[in-house]
């Protein structure tokens, strides 16, 4: 027992430390919310679905992707409380604090890996994050273990980890779209590692032929759309699309269209948004907004208005 806690020491260090430093930002800022007479209520703006909305799989119009609010709804239907949500968004940031670690040792030395994984689980802001009903408290430890694989595959050349990056890429993406560009991105970024390895001087795919290599990313690449074609067949059904999300549609024309006309007719960029809201106005009819109900109008009607 000696030996397995001396072993292990620096862990339970890290353990107390990565629980005190939450529990005192929870502490401080539930002095400071509004239930005590404070600045705000600082759970409001991560709980847009209250609780209600929490014990669903998910709205049928929403075109958000679905995997937190799986995650939720799990937990509630487990055990009837948000008390057990921030329970395993605690174990979850823990977890990608290890994926932390693990990417650092791929290159790095253990003293090196655990001070990395040490600072980035003190991060005070870090800290308040995961604390607060946010998707981002499982979309991390997703990606971490995306990023894990595929640096191992990229190092070892092993194909069941290039299965697990996607695999796990692809849960990240159905959390948030922050990580949709990765696997393409990195199926890039391998090619010219190869190409230039040797001049590099990079210690990475060592054994990989360039046939293996072109197989591999192939395969982790079908992969990630695998786990991702589910959600794309329901939105198909739903919205008449194969899209992911609304977001990806709408997003690029929402945000560049308004500053462009700003800058062409030299008007504030809030007079473009309403120039664009008009225009959309006369060409549409009634706005549905960013999310929308997509039983008020036909497929076509509803995918018209989303673009």
């Amino acid at each position: 027992m000696k030996n397995f806690f001396r072993k292990y020491k620096k862990w339970y260090f890290f353990a107390a430390a990565f629980l005190g430093v939450r529990i005192l930002i929870f502490w401080s800022f539930w002095q400071a919310s509004q239930s005590r007479g404070g600045w705000n209520n600082f759970y409001d703006w991560a709980q847009p679905a209250r609780l209600v909305f929490l014990r669903i799989f998910h709205e049928y119009c929403d075109w958000h992707p679905p995997l937190f609010y799986a995650f939720t709804s799990s937990a509630l239907a487990t055990i009837n409380s948000l008390w057990f949500i921030y329970i395993l968004d605690l174990l979850l940031v823990f977890a990608a604090s290890v994926f932390v670690y693990k990417i650092a040792r791929l290159f790095f030395s253990e003293r090196i890996s655990f001070a990395a994984a040490l600072l980035i689980s003190l991060e005070p802001f870090w800290a308040w994050q995961n604390m607060l009903l946010a998707s981002e408290n499982l979309f991390l430890p997703l990606l971490l273990a995306g990023f894990y694989y595929f640096f191992k595959f990229a190092k070892f050349g092993g194909r069941r980890e290039i299965i697990f990056s996607a695999f796990f890429l692809g849960l990240a993406s159905l959390t948030r779209l922050n990580s949709l560009l990765f696997a393409p991105i990195f199926s890039v970024l391998l090619f010219i590692i190869f190409l230039l390895k040797n001049y590099l001087k990079f210690d990475f795919l060592p054994k990989l032929s360039f046939k293996r290599l072109l197989a591999d990313l192939i395969i982790f690449n079908l992969a990630f759309v695998l786990v991702l074609a589910p959600w794309m067949v329901r939105n198909k059904i739903v919205y008449g699309r194969l899209a992911l999300s609304n977001l990806t549609a709408s997003n690029y024309y929402f945000y560049n269209l308004p500053p462009l006309i700003a800058w062409q007719e030299k008007v504030s960029e809030a007079r473009s948004q309403e120039v664009v809201r008009q225009k959309a106005y006369l060409a549409l009819g009634e706005n549905v907004g960013d999310q929308g109900n997509c039983k008020k109008f036909p497929k076509e009607q509803f995918s018209a208005q989303l673009n």
